[in-house]
């Protein structure tokens, strides 16, 4: 039996990652005590992430060199009673990195915290050549750590790595700090993985900045972790078909678009051709209301409309490999649309206004032609600003559907 132990990991992806790595059996351990489990060994390998990658190295018979150099582990192995224990994180990192082209050396490099995380990524930064290392810390104060306090308008930072858990499931509209003061930044990296796209990492990018998650370094560490518990070597390419199919099977897929543009009807048949729950924002909030939306903007106003509809998307913000449908206005506000490109792929449905059929009754502020070129003019330039991608849909529903399957296809290949 192998596991991964930790606290609240219920949200973990690693056992889809080993379910494609092998034939045994691993599940995940939530815990608060270690010390029964790896008393009694009843295992043949562990998995180990927050917060017990340090206190696990007081177990092990036999250490690794990474392990023995910087006190952190996140592999264990059962070897007859003898527990084995590995840094496979130190491998996943510099995949990472290699994979990415991101060069380290000669580089200014802040990590953001100092837990076992922190130590590993260092480990490697030294290795690499960095040419200064500061670990941002509320706890350590020295020559090579800094307060967060001090941190503002920061311009030597040029490689920014984040190992702390801000930002996380739940709480996507966390940042741990503000990237607008770090003038030399180029490279933005969070190790976190859930949400794909953390706030910290949607900020990098719209400052246009080089960003990466930590999923492909989740992956290799269970490829390398595996290749430990089964004696036998796996290929690299296997890493990137997981990813590409955990980018897709956990995604939400998003619809944003122009009222009339096919948003609810389009998103009914993706949901169904891929097997996904579909929701659409009108409609449950109409729901919660009892009312439609049309009576709610009437009896209660935009600014109420609004304000369900940012509670709505924040609930579903958080489930995972669903389709939603959204309003046409959801680009209006930056906290939806950050919600929603967390674990998102967003799809903007682009149709030609001459094809937008006007249903007066449903849509309470497009009253004529002259609304819906305004409503244009306003959003344009939002949903071109959020998109992953485009599909313009100009034809009949069963080919804008088959255009939609067709994109979303080619994304997940790319």
């Amino acid at each position: 039996m192998y596991y991964l132990i930790g606290k609240k990991i219920g949200y973990s992806y690693s056992p889809y990652i080993h379910k494609n790595l092998g034939s045994y059996n691993y599940q995940v351990k939530e815990m608060n005590n270690i010390s029964s489990l790896l008393s009694l060994k009843e295992f043949n390998g562990l998995n180990v992430t927050i917060p017990f990658k340090e206190e696990v190295v007081k177990y092990l018979d036999y250490l690794d060199p990474i392990v023995e150099e910087i006190g952190v582990c996140n592999t264990i192995v059962n070897n007859k009673g003898k527990l084995y224990g590995y840094n496979t994180d130190y491998a996943g990192f510099k995949y990472l990195l290699s994979k990415n082209n991101i060069a380290i050396k000669n580089k200014t490099c802040y990590i953001l915290g100092s837990g076992a995380t922190s130590k590993t990524i260092h480990l490697v930064l030294k290795e690499l050549g960095a040419k200064k290392i500061v670990t941002v810390s509320r706890a350590k104060k020295g020559l090579d750590f800094l307060n967060y306090q001090d941190l503002k308008n920061d311009y030597y930072c040029e490689v920014l790595i984040n190992t702390t858990p801000v930002g996380v499931y739940p709480d996507f509209d966390k940042s741990v700090v503000s990237l607008k003061g770090f003038k030399k930044v180029e490279t933005v990296i969070d190790v976190n993985y859930n949400p794909f796209r953390t706030k910290m990492l949607l900020e990098a990018d719209c400052l246009g900045l080089k960003n990466y998650n930590g999923l492909e370094m989740l992956i290799y560490q269970a490829k390398v972790a595996s290749e430990l518990f089964q004696k036998k070597r796996i290929d690299d390419e296997v890493v990137q078909k997981i990813k590409k199919n955990l980018l897709f099977l956990r995604r939400n897929i998003v619809f944003i678009g122009m009222p009339g543009t096919g948003k609810t009807t389009i998103a009914k048949f993706v949901a169904q051709e891929y097997g996904k729950k579909v929701y659409d924002v009108d409609k449950e909030v109409s729901k919660l209301e009892d009312m439609s939306i049309t009576e709610l903007f009437k009896e209660k106003g935009e600014d109420y409309f609004r304000q369900k509809e940012n509670e709505k998307i924040k609930e579903l913000a958080l489930k995972r490999g669903i389709v939603i449908s959204t309003g046409g206005g959801v680009v209006l506000e930056p906290k939806n649309m950050s919600l929603l490109q967390a674990n998102g792929l967003i799809v903007f449905l682009n149709r030609d206004l001459k094809n937008i059929y006007l249903r007066k009754e449903k849509r309470p502020l497009i009253q004529s032609k002259a609304d819906l070129e305004k409503i244009k003019e306003e959003r344009i330039e939002l949903y071109y600003k959020y998109k992953d991608l485009e599909v313009q849909n100009n034809y009949t529903i069963k080919e804008s559907v088959k255009k939609v399957i067709k994109s979303l296809s080619d994304y997940r290949e790319g």
